[in-house]
């Protein structure tokens, strides 16, 4: 506020209204999925690596339609690793269900290394190689989505990280979601 806003006001020199500052107001963002063109499949990716590491991700069409799932333990000694070893078991799913796949993931990290075709560290880069080549088969975008529009995938992923087995599911067969 200026001084010209306190007329009237006695006493206006003991304000130090140079000191004041708005706060900045938080911005509410909307994060919701959306579906694929038509003639394209989304996949949804996670994995995650706790005290076990997991992998989830399911496949799904314009219509918001469950085509595939798959769940499962990673073997992955950091988020990272993980998120990889996911990508490339949905990428070897959904190849199979057509030739346009929209890849979207909440790890903003293999987005670029992606996006960018960097390969990261030693550790990482025939992984990385192996999913360029798997991507240089078939028409793809790759996305970023923050993990409040990833949760199904997430939750997949913590949920069986202690399995061994992976398991691919359908419409039909897929496991039931806990809040």
């Amino acid at each position: 506020m200026s001084r010209e806003q306190w007329r009237g006001c006695g006493n206006t020199e003991v304000f130090n209204t140079l000191a004041w500052k708005e706060r900045p107001r938080k911005q509410s963002r909307l994060v919701r999925w959306i579906p694929p063109e038509a003639g394209w499949v989304k996949l949804n990716i996670a994995g995650v690596w706790k005290a076990e590491s997991g992998m989830g991700g399911v496949i799904q069409d314009e219509k918001d339609s469950l085509i595939q799932g798959f769940l499962g333990k990673a073997t992955s000694v950091s988020v990272l690793e993980a998120q990889l070893q996911t990508l490339m078991k949905g990428l070897a799913i959904a190849r199979d269900q057509g030739r346009k796949i929209w890849v979207e993931l909440d790890n903003l990290e293999v987005v670029k290394m992606l996006q960018n075709k960097k390969f990261g560290a030693a550790a990482m880069r025939h992984q990385v190689t192996d999913i360029c080549n798997m991507l240089k088969q078939v028409d793809v975008k790759i996305t970023h989505i923050l993990s409040q529009g990833n949760k199904a995938t997430a939750s997949l992923a913590l949920k069986e990280s202690k399995e061994r087995a992976h398991k691919v599911f359908e419409q039909e067969s897929a496991p039931q979601m806990t809040p």
